[in-house]
């Protein structure tokens, strides 16, 4: 065992759309030689699939369970009782995983933690981390624009924009450095549509972003170029960003031939294989795929799909086209995501060296 192999603990939110991201990111970590500690509940950990063939193609990945402390009968539902119960509950059973490590690594089993990452929509782990003085850097699988909004929200309530006082959703929202000419009501976040800013899931959505303050450094699921406007404000609330997406594209320009190997594993879902066949009768860039989300309304559905009927589906291809390439550069040699991967990691060995 290289014991001066720095070792990186990830903790997930324990739904699919925050393990997937992550995951990639621990993989990329894995792949420049770190140790990687991918720490997820007994509950998620028996669903996910095919875990034995990622450790095989990536050596430097470990898979560590742990308890939630929530009955079996528990529904885990992303509401307000489930934040409140793994705050209290889940949190000591952390605790008692980064001890476990530390004496794996007393005994010659693995190297010593160097420092967490973790979930953004987790503040529990920046207690813990604190405690036992290990740095802690926060993860938003989400983008910059929708972080800034969040962090936004004090400003908005002092300045009379939320609670809103109509139901004009098209009402342009101003004062918000970086989203100035561009964001109205309805592209704020869920939190923001609330009656009431003085409500106890209120008070939980806004104390969980501003916990992240607390972190060493973001690390988000981004691009430069596609966030340009608003990355530089949130190094208001961040000594260090680190802007480094789209992690699934990146992870499989990284892995090359394996990346079909692995492009199912650790998912939450079976995986839908129903359309691949009509898929790969269709012309190439014929297929306009656009994903809404478990959340979007189905107006918002119909809406997308009317504009692409009436004559809009070159106008979003094009978009998609030059985004895409935007994107493809960043993840590149000498890129801004490529950049800000290598900075991540030497920061992460500078830690160690401290140790």
């Amino acid at each position: 065992m290289e014991h001066q192999q720095p070792h990186v603990v990830v903790h997930p939110l324990p739904v699919q759309g925050h393990i997937k991201p992550l995951l990639c990111l621990a993989q990329l970590l894995s792949e420049a030689g770190l140790y990687v500690s991918f720490v997820i509940t007994h509950y998620t950990h028996k669903r996910l699939e095919n875990l034995s063939a990622l450790t095989t193609q990536f050596p430097n990945l470990h898979f560590e369970p742990f308890s939630d402390g929530l009955p079996d009968d528990h529904p885990r539902c992303l509401n307000f009782d489930f934040f409140v119960d793994i705050k209290t509950k889940t949190k000591p059973f952390f605790k008692d995983l980064l001890l476990s490590l530390d004496t794996k690594s007393e005994k010659g089993l693995s190297p010593p933690v160097t420092c967490v990452i973790n979930d953004g929509y987790l503040s529990y782990p920046l207690d813990v981390a604190e405690e036992l003085k290990i740095p802690l850097f926060t993860f938003i699988a989400h983008g910059a624009c929708f972080l800034l909004t969040y962090y936004s929200i004090p400003k908005l309530i002092e300045e009379g924009h939320i609670p809103f006082s109509d139901d004009n959703m098209n009402l342009e929202i101003n004062g918000i450095a970086g989203l100035e000419g561009v964001l109205r009501r309805k592209n704020l976040p869920p939190a923001c549509m609330m009656k009431e800013v003085t409500s106890p899931l209120f008070r939980q959505y806004l104390d969980e972003t501003l916990a992240m303050n607390r972190a060493s450094g973001l690390i988000i699921n981004t691009f430069d170029d596609l966030e340009v406007q608003c990355l530089p404000h949130l190094a208001n609330n961040f000594s260090k960003v680190y802007s480094i997406g789209p992690l699934h594209v990146f992870l499989n320009s990284k892995i090359g031939n394996r990346s079909h190997l692995i492009a199912s594993h650790a998912s939450l879902w079976k995986v839908e294989q129903n359309c691949i066949a009509w898929l790969d009768s269709q012309p190439l860039k014929s297929v306009v795929y656009v994903s809404f989300g478990t959340l979007a309304k189905r107006q918002t559905i119909k809406s997308a799909i009317r504009a692409v009927m009436n004559g809009r589906k070159e106008e979003f291809q094009n978009s998609i086209d030059k985004i895409a390439k935007c994107g493809l550069n960043g993840i590149g040699h000498g890129g801004s995501s490529n950049q800000n991967l290598e900075f991540l990691v030497e920061d992460i060995k500078k830690i160690k060296s401290l140790e």
